[in-house]
């Protein structure tokens, strides 16, 4: 959930949290937090991001961020203002575990978020859309050449190849179970998401997730 704000005050800053209003217990596997990021000197968006695959059926992230604005910090934050749009969301995140096996059909490349090329411990996500849309232009070029065409596979395995090898691609192996890693709940899953990142996706997932490692969207 996001929304957009005209306020009083302009921000200089940028405000990210975890947890909080969502609960910590792992019987929840509620996972999540929200940003809060400037938009010049009298505006600024508001936003709540929470995994899908909490136990709560009627979790409501539209109700959370209402319950967030009630902290004092965003409070303050927002008072006098007016909140002039909204709107919703999802990101397909379920890190390296989720990645298609490959980003190619024919006459068809996957780029971006429909591959699920999101960093969520990172907050990235425009960056790999904009490096794998690259790549997959250079294969579309390379198959309008004589003799070429969109089917051949040659070209489209190599944007595979080459999108596992970019930034994006090694950087979704280092946190390839990062968020599944929080169905433990928000301290455990918070150890185990850095254990992670830090062995650069050495260890398997079961070894970090357990039963819960499986794919997911936020």
């Amino acid at each position: 959930m996001k929304e957009v704000w005209k306020v009083k005050r302009p921000l200089d800053r940028v405000i990210h949290t975890l947890g909080w209003p969502l609960r910590a217990g792992a019987k929840y596997r509620e996972f999540g937090g929200s940003f809060i990021y400037p938009m010049g000197e009298d505006m600024l968006t508001l936003g709540m991001v929470v995994g899908l695959d909490y136990s709560d059926a009627e979790l409501s992230v539209h109700d959370l961020l209402q319950e967030l604005k009630t902290h004092p910090l965003v409070r303050n934050l927002l008072e006098g203002g007016e909140r002039v749009a909204w709107g919703a969301k999802t990101i397909p995140e379920g890190g390296f575990l989720a990645l298609p096996k490959q980003l190619h059909a024919p006459g068809l490349l996957i780029v971006g978020d429909g591959a699920g090329l999101v960093n969520v411990p990172a907050l990235k996500g425009i960056h790999y859309a904009i490096e794998s849309g690259r790549l997959a232009a250079d294969a579309a070029f390379a198959s309008l050449q004589r003799g070429q065409t969109p089917a051949t596979p040659v070209r489209s395995r190599v944007t595979t190849r080459r999108c596992g090898r970019a930034s994006s691609g090694r950087t979704c192996r280092r946190c390839g179970t990062c968020v599944p890693a929080f169905g433990r709940g928000l301290i455990l899953g918070g150890a185990l998401a850095g254990a992670m990142i830090g062995d650069e996706g050495a260890l398997p997932a079961a070894a970090i997730c357990g039963s819960n490692a499986t794919p997911t969207s936020i």
